[in-house]
């Protein structure tokens, strides 16, 4: 059980939009996380993370996924989490020819990887960062997304997109981040989606969202 207020920034971006209900089950996982269910995607984000740096080729990739299409027989969790990882990378292969980024893609090596936002700790944890070409700046950082059940819609990747823009600007202190390059890819659902260029009201829904969260963390 988590005893303070937390929640992953996919989450956050979920609980945007969810229904009354729907928020109350997703603090509740939130405080009572299985993890399970956070490692069901662990294959996939290593094999897209080698690929988007440059370590592998398409080609790799594309055995990376017909290996664990192999392993996913049975209905055991080993087999189930190959089977939701090749799920994964094969809705990557055929959504996302081109990413539109600007910059050198690398490796996520920051030293802190939450925030704290009004009394709940945010976990964001880029999976990768973006640097200029030729300052090697921090400019931006790419979030993955892999629930299949819960496609976070454009709204909701907005949310996490900004939401990864406040955390390198105003938790690690990078003063040249493009809004453009705070993305986020909805694996499943085909989504790209970066930090809208005006966010006053969407800051504001934020503040809302985990003022309410705080504030219900005790009762559930």
């Amino acid at each position: 059980m988590n005893e303070f207020p937390r929640i992953s920034v996919n989450k956050l971006g979920e609980y945007m939009n969810a229904t009354v209900s729907r928020r109350r089950q997703i603090i509740k996982d939130q405080k009572h996380p299985s993890s399970f269910k956070a490692a069901y995607y662990a294959p996939a984000q290593d094999a897209l993370t080698k690929y988007l740096v440059g370590e592998w080729k398409e080609s790799d990739l594309v055995r990376r996924f017909e290996t664990l299409v192999c392993q996913s027989a049975g209905n055991d969790y080993k087999g189930k989490v190959n089977g939701c990882s090749a799920g994964a990378i094969d809705a990557f292969l055929g959504n996302y020819d081109e990413l539109g980024i600007s910059g050198e893609i690398r490796r996520a090596d920051c030293s802190v990887m939450t925030m704290d936002y009004l009394g709940v700790t945010v976990s964001v944890r880029p999976n990768l960062l973006i640097r200029d070409e030729y300052t090697s700046e921090v400019i931006g950082a790419v979030k993955f997304h892999f629930s299949k059940s819960a496609p976070l819609g454009d709204g909701g990747c907005d949310y996490v997109a900004l939401m990864m823009r406040l955390f390198l600007e105003e938790e690690l202190g990078l003063k040249n981040i493009n809004g453009k390059m705070c993305i986020v890819l909805d694996i499943h659902d085909g989504n790209l989606r970066s930090s809208p260029k005006a966010y006053v009201n969407r800051k504001r829904d934020l503040d809302a969202a985990c003022a309410e969260i705080f504030a219900r963390w005790e009762t559930i």
